[in-house]
């Protein structure tokens, strides 16, 4: 197959070493499948363009270069509610060019249609009333619980600050390690796996603790080297190779505190309640990989021009400290909930 699809190629590298170093240290050396699309595409265009100008024509019958088709948007301005058509759109590069979002609007769009569809051909038999004041009934059960429940509404709180910290660092991580520090993607590859390391050995070791000093004393534990230790990563302006050795115990705090939260809960919550409780603190997470997110996008945008060593992306580093060391009050308040329902277990079953 590769002989009929190269049968008629020319090659104008003749040097074989030449044509090595091009293909085994230039090209070869690149992650060409971690790339984005728009690398991908610009290379493709280059390549296009360039063969192109073999021809006498040139490249311009089927393909416009993005700075003309940028250069011509810019003149003609176009503003919202105006109407455009490009009837030989071909790719649609001026299109897009006159609006970047629409591809992203346009599967939003579909996605919106698809679920609208399925609302409306699949019928339903109509609810009765008696049905909608059970419904009422059901949806404010979870309010009635967050009101009458202390330990609960703390936890809720609490968790949504770690489930935004994890948001956080999971969205612009590999950002700060590649265009923060300037590594490489390996190096990037190689720090999610130290952080993975401490979240096995977390996982492995968390519930021992635990089980020795309760579930809510450790985790208080974890959360301080979990938070300092995010904290202090603000100083990090260049990479070094013990990093790793701070990754991993750092991680492993995380871990703890992630692993170990849910087991907390089951432990302070009130029998009767736990499926709804347990909705709720799903819900938590829901909020956290939302505000996570945009909490530390928003800080890396306001303090990029005093960090400009890292790109700003240093920022992102107490914005997802603060939550952590924001909740520790109300952990240890859990905790002392936890261990005084400890104690009247252990009243109410005397050894033998």
């Amino acid at each position: 197959m590769l002989g009929i699809i190269f049968e008629k190629a020319q090659n104008k590298i003749q040097d074989p070493a030449k044509l090595r170093q091009l293909i085994v240290e230039l090209i070869g050396k690149e992650h060409w499948l971690s790339m984005s699309a728009d690398v991908k595409g610009d290379a493709y265009e280059g390549l296009l363009e360039r063969n192109a100008q073999d021809v006498k024509g040139g490249a311009g019958q089927y393909f416009t270069p993005r700075s003309l088709i940028q250069a011509i948007v810019d003149c003609v301005q176009p503003a919202p509610g105006e109407l455009i058509v490009d009837p030989a759109c071909g790719t649609g590069g001026f299109l897009l060019a006159v609006w970047e979002p629409f591809p992203f609007v346009l599967a939003a769009g579909v996605t919106l249609a698809a679920c609208a569809t399925v609302i409306a051909l699949v019928p339903e038999p109509p609810n009765s009333e008696r049905e909608y004041e059970r419904l009422r009934t059901f949806l404010a059960a979870p309010w009635r619980v967050v009101r009458r429940e202390r330990n609960v509404r703390r936890f809720l709180v609490a968790n949504t600050a770690w489930e935004a910290t994890f948001a956080g660092m999971r969205t612009f991580v590999v950002l700060y390690i590649v265009d923060g520090l300037d590594q490489s993607l390996a190096v990037s590859s190689a720090v999610l796996g130290a952080v993975a390391v401490g979240y096995v050995a977390a996982a492995a070791l968390s519930g021992l603790f635990s089980d020795r000093f309760g579930l809510g004393n450790v985790i208080l534990g974890a959360s301080w080297v979990y938070g300092l230790g995010l904290l202090v990563a603000v100083f990090a302006q260049q990479w070094h190779w013990w990093y790793y050795g701070l990754i991993v115990p750092v991680a492993m705090a995380g871990g703890t505190v992630m692993t170990l939260s849910w087991g907390l809960l089951y432990t302070i919550m009130p029998a009767g309640d736990r499926g709804t409780i347990t909705g709720l603190a799903t819900t938590t997470k829901g909020l956290g990989l939302v505000i996570g997110p945009l909490g530390a996008g928003a800080a890396i945008d306001i303090f990029s021009p005093f960090l400009e060593s890292t790109d700003g992306y240093a920022a992102l580093w107490p914005a997802v400290a603060v939550p952590v060391l924001a909740v520790i009050p109300l952990v240890t308040l859990l905790a002392e909930a936890e261990g005084k329902r400890r104690v009247r277990r252990k009243g109410s079953h005397p050894a033998a």
